[in-house]
């Protein structure tokens, strides 16, 4: 048993109080007058022994009454069992999201959220059921409800504190609307007595955290949300972003510049950073050979400029100077590296014009593209292919008849590994393929078409295409041919038919060499032999092939935080990468994926020698723009997409902070308020002194009739 007041059990002192009542001998007040003695002089009775107690009910009972309300005053109370600290009665159940995300880091943001936290602590009863999440894009569970319940009621909130005073916030997004769907999910779940269930959110409540997700989610009739939100001094932001999600090599990028609607700058500078400047990372400088743009942008508003392109080197970082809210202040960008591409072309050696050349219609087949470049070479006239470097060579077209010196080479270089197209433009002409073969040669016939030959037997699952493996776009009917030459494709090598006319012969044959492969198209696309140059497949067909020989760089070199890459399109050949970023370096297993945590740089290679040369593949990463969206959410379109909001924050105890000593003797009043001992005792004083005076009233009335017999 404890006591809420212990000092007043020193009342029961006054137990001695009746005691010495009790010993103290009184003289007889009643007197008699006899005649017979009235000459005799006065003389007081003299005690024979000592005072003694002579009724000993009496005296318990009085000795009780002042125990019973001593004790009742120091509120006595049992304390129960470590697993029924307290009744389970029905209580709070507060889910609370802590905003992490790269919004925070202005100033003053965090050590608001921090202090509110310590508020809640304070706020939060011992019948209460707590859970902190921290959210960005991600969410992590920091205390559920379950650790929760089985901590001491006397440190719950100080792990609470505990655990969250390890956190700093990060780089990645905010998605508080996805992070509020999961916290009343998990609240409306829970199987407890009727009590308030209710969702917490500390945020600085951007606008751009996501929240349109709210619109398709029914918020629980039995959650309520309490909103606390941090703000910054100042509440100026402006951004600084890349108007398109490439940078091409050219003599310019494009980028946006947008204010916040409660900025009070609009006056901003850009400029590239100096890349031998000592200043730290968190505040870098211009560099002062650079060119700086200076800018007015007012305030809801955005901008998009033209900045001119440094010539050195491809990773750059564009800087925005005249705003307090530096997080998103830098813009880190890489300059796409154009594929250059060689296709050779090997035509016949008269020349002919318009659409009976072959020729004619390749100049406007591959079109440039920020991303590749296609030069097309002749043959006879530009550097024969014996002459350059065999790499170079993407992709061989062979629509001429090859000399023996040159089918020895095409044979090589397609073993080697390359990939080349015949175009089989008469019969004479398409023996030679079983020269570079090097197979026996074989009968090519003309084939007998009365009016046109169609296209049919289309194989959608190769790569080249699929890119047909459509309704819309599959129907190859409207290609005529006059003219094609008739292989015997089951005595080709590993030949495999990719597409067959109506009369089942092939139309285009693919097949392996050595390392490479070698594509025979049965017809060629001059206006003799069909109307193929004139179809809308042409085009995609050609590039089709073209990419099965030189296949399009997928890697994209512009990322944002929380993008996740393959670590395969990096196309670096290694059991493992090596990644560097800033002073951080880590290996990866190389058929793993990786997360992009922080906005900066980032290089990959196979070893760490290839980090510091020109062959490392070099990603920049940049915050999302819905981040610098920071203007707060007006809390009304939160209630329109059927959030119940909490209309006053409840504060059951006092909002300063409260000491382990000041928390145990409110859990001790918690447990004597339940109890309520005091109220018992009271009852039970009552009954002594009321039992006490019933039987003082009958001794004296003893006495009294005694007193009286003559």
């Amino acid at each position: 048993m404890s006591f809420l007041a212990p000092l007043y059990l020193l009342a029961t002192l006054a137990i001695g109080l009746p005691i010495a009542f009790h010993m103290i001998r009184r003289s007889p007040q009643a007197k008699q007058l006899f005649s017979s003695v009235m000459f005799l002089s006065p003389d007081p009775p003299r005690m024979t022994r000592r005072s003694r107690i002579e009724d000993w009910l009496l005296l318990l009972l009085r000795a009780l009454a002042v125990c019973l309300l001593a004790f009742a005053f120091a509120r006595p109370f049992l304390r129960a069992q470590e697993n029924e600290q307290i009744p389970q009665t029905p209580g709070r159940q507060m889910a609370i999201l802590l905003d992490i995300s790269a919004s925070m880091q202005r100033d003053d943001c965090w050590n608001q959220a921090q202090q509110a936290l310590k508020k809640l602590a304070s706020e939060i009863t011992h019948n209460d059921t707590v859970a902190l999440t921290i959210f960005d894009s991600d969410r992590q569970d920091i205390l559920n409800f379950n650790e929760w319940t089985q901590l001491p009621l006397e440190s719950r909130s100080a792990a609470l504190l505990e655990r969250a005073g390890q956190i700093t916030p990060g780089w990645l997004p905010t998605q508080a609307g996805r992070a509020l769907i999961h916290a009343a999910e998990t609240l409306d779940d829970l199987d407890t007595p009727s009590g308030t269930k209710q969702v917490i959110l500390i945020s600085d409540m951007q606008s751009g955290a996501g929240w349109d997700v709210l619109n398709g989610f029914t918020w629980p009739e039995n959650v309520t949300l309490r909103t606390i939100p941090v703000s910054p001094t100042d509440p100026s932001n402006a951004t600084l972003q890349l108007a398109a999600s490439d940078v091409s090599p050219e003599e310019t990028v494009r980028i946006r510049v947008a204010n916040s609607p409660d900025s009070i700058s609009d006056t901003f500078q850009i400029g590239w950073r100096d890349p031998f400047s000592s200043s730290p990372a968190s505040s870098p400088e211009i560099d002062p050979a650079s060119r700086t743009i200076s800018l007015s942008v007012p305030p809801g508003q955005s901008r998009i400029i033209q900045v001119p392109l440094e010539k050195s080197g491809t990773a750059k970082t564009l800087l925005l100077i005249g705003d307090q809210a530096e997080f998103d202040n830098t813009c880190h960008l890489v300059i796409d590296e154009v594929q250059q591409l060689r296709v050779v072309y090997l035509g016949p050696e008269e020349k002919q014009t318009g659409p009976n050349d072959p020729r004619f219609f390749l100049s406007a087949l591959f079109s440039q593209t920020p991303s590749r470049k296609v030069d097309i070479i002749d043959w006879h006239t530009g550097p024969t292919p014996p002459e350059t470097e065999e790499k170079s060579i993407s992709w061989l077209l062979i629509g001429g008849e090859p000399d023996q010196t040159q089918t020895t080479w095409i044979h090589n270089w397609i073993a080697n590994g390359g990939t080349a197209l015949f175009v089989a433009r008469n019969s004479n002409q398409a023996a030679a393929l079983f020269d570079i073969l090097r197979i026996p040669a074989m009968t090519v016939e003309e084939a007998e078409i009365s009016n046109y030959a169609m296209m049919q037997q289309v194989d959608f699952t190769s790569p080249i295409f699929q890119q047909f493996n459509d309704p819309r776009f599959s129907d190859f009917t409207k290609i005529h041919f006059w003219k094609y030459r008739k292989l015997p494709s089951d005595a080709l090598p590993n030949a495999r038919t990719l597409a067959s006319f109506d009369d089942g012969s092939p139309a285009l044959i693919e097949m392996p060499m050595g390392k490479g492969t070698l594509h025979v198209l049965t017809s060629g696309w001059n206006r003799d032999d069909s109307n193929l140059a004139l179809s809308s497949k042409f085009v995609p067909l050609m590039n089709g092939l073209l990419e099965q020989a030189a296949p399009v760089q997928n890697l994209r070199y512009q990322h944002t935080v929380g993008d996740e890459i393959p670590l395969s399109e990096l196309g670096i050949d290694s059991h493992e990468i090596h990644l560097l970023q800033g002073d951080r370096q880590l290996k990866l297993p190389a058929d793993g994926t990786f997360r992009f945590d922080r906005p900066g740089w980032f290089r990959f290679g196979g070893t760490e020698e290839e980090l510091a040369k020109e062959t490392a593949v070099q990603v920049a990463v940049n915050l999302p723009a819905e981040e610098s969206r920071t203007d707060p959410l007006p809390l009304d379109l939160l209630t329109a997409h059927g959030v119940k909001l909490e209309q006053s924050a409840p504060s059951q105890t006092s909002s300063v902070e409260l000491t382990p000593l000041q928390r145990r003797q409110l859990m001790n009043t918690e447990l004597e308020s339940r109890q309520q001992w005091w109220r018992w005792l009271v009852v039970a004083a009552l009954l002594a002194l009321v039992t006490e005076s019933l039987l003082a009233t009958r001794r004296r009335n003893a006495i009294t009739a005694l007193a009286s017999t003559p």
